[in-house]
């Protein structure tokens, strides 16, 4: 056994998570002298995301809210060298972890003049609740047991709008003055309708297949209203940069060049098998490669830095958007998006409504 130490003062401190963080952590501060140390754990045993289970999430972005939830890194023939039970059994620290208990609410509370904190858990099966104080809180739960905060429509309007407003204003910034930033219903109105354009007959020329209703209006450069341009598609514009929402659940972008009848799809996270079912004839196809790791709740973040960075020019290298940087990415645009376009709000293209 380590030998405690004598603080200056002893501290009542909860620990979030039986995992191998959270069971360092509670030797640590128990060797260190800080009193009732108690350990939350959610599941039965320890381990955390290292406990084996043989379910998977039927919803692995997180969209259903009555999702079976399920927290393992571990498959059925993986062997790992934390040595967690033998850990936990002998510093004695199964006797702190509180287990099927899941901490539902952390926040601030002042007690005469002394910052505390409250902590609001739930015992699962007995469904009983507890209401703590302690003097501090660890918390060990990992990064991947809270759900991905992802893009939503207005978020991905709410940018392409900023992108519409500095190309108008400073096109000469951009690498072309020959784009254009269609939001993400250009793309949805043609999924919802793409049968029925498949299904029309063109004429001789393989021309006059039905188009989506609206879709001329995109061509023409007439909507969204608030942001009309008037320049026709093929005569006007030659780039067209459109977030693309794939499956209800996913997040990529399009570049499309007509000139050259090329198409280039950003995906920040997409398997080889995904990748063979893109079907985009007859244009060509081509996915970078120079992509950089995301989580699956940063796909629209990746989305939209892929379109900014391509109309700009820049190059979107590995070093400058890689995974570390996906909060601070996010940050930014939130920020970008307050100070330039304040009404966002009223930036909501409802021109389509009656075609969707």
């Amino acid at each position: 056994m380590t030998p405690s130490l004598s603080p200056t003062t002893s501290h009542h401190v909860a620990v979030i998570g039986a995992g191998a963080a959270g069971l360092v952590a509670a030797r640590e501060l128990r060797r260190e002298g800080h009193s009732v140390v108690v350990v939350f754990e959610r599941q039965k045993q320890v381990g955390g995301t290292w406990i084996y289970t043989d379910h998977v999430e039927t919803d692995p972005l997180s969209v259903d809210p009555t999702r079976t939830v399920v927290h393992s890194s571990v498959y059925a023939s993986l062997r790992t060298n934390l040595p967690r039970e033998y850990f936990a059994k002998e510093f004695a620290i199964e006797e702190m972890i509180r287990f099927g208990t899941a901490v539902e609410r952390v926040a601030p509370e002042s007690e005469g003049g002394n910052r505390k904190w409250r902590v609001e858990s739930m015992e699962t099966e007995k469904r009983v609740r507890r209401d703590e104080v302690y003097d501090a809180v660890v918390v060990c739960s990992g990064h991947y047991t809270t759900e991905p905060r992802l893009v939503t429509f207005l978020h991905i309007d709410a940018w392409i709008n900023v992108l519409r407003k500095r190309y108008d204003a400073n096109p000469q910034h951009f690498r072309s003055e020959r784009m254009c930033f269609p939001d993400h219903l250009f793309a949805q109105q043609w999924r919802f309708n793409f049968k029925d354009f498949t299904d029309s007959e063109p004429d001789q020329n393989g021309l006059g297949r039905r188009l989506p209703g609206g879709a001329w209006n995109y061509y023409a450069g007439t909507i969204p209203s608030f942001f009309q341009s008037n320049k026709v598609w093929g005569m006007d514009i030659d780039d067209i940069y459109a977030p693309v929402n794939y499956t209800d659940t996913h997040w990529i972008a399009m570049w499309i060049s007509i000139p050259k009848r090329h198409i280039v799809v950003f995906d920040s996270i997409c398997s080889n098998e995904q990748r063979a079912q893109y079907s985009l004839e007859p244009f060509t196809y081509e996915r970078p490669t120079n992509i950089p790791p995301a989580r699956a709740g940063d796909c629209g973040v990746y989305t939209l830095k892929y379109i900014e960075c391509h109309a700009f020019g820049i190059e979107f290298s590995k070093k400058d958007f890689a995974k570390a940087n996906g909060n601070t990415m996010r940050d930014k645009m939130a920020v970008d998006i307050f100070q330039e376009l304040p009404d966002a709000h009223e930036f909501e293209n409802k021109d389509n409504d009656a075609n969707l």
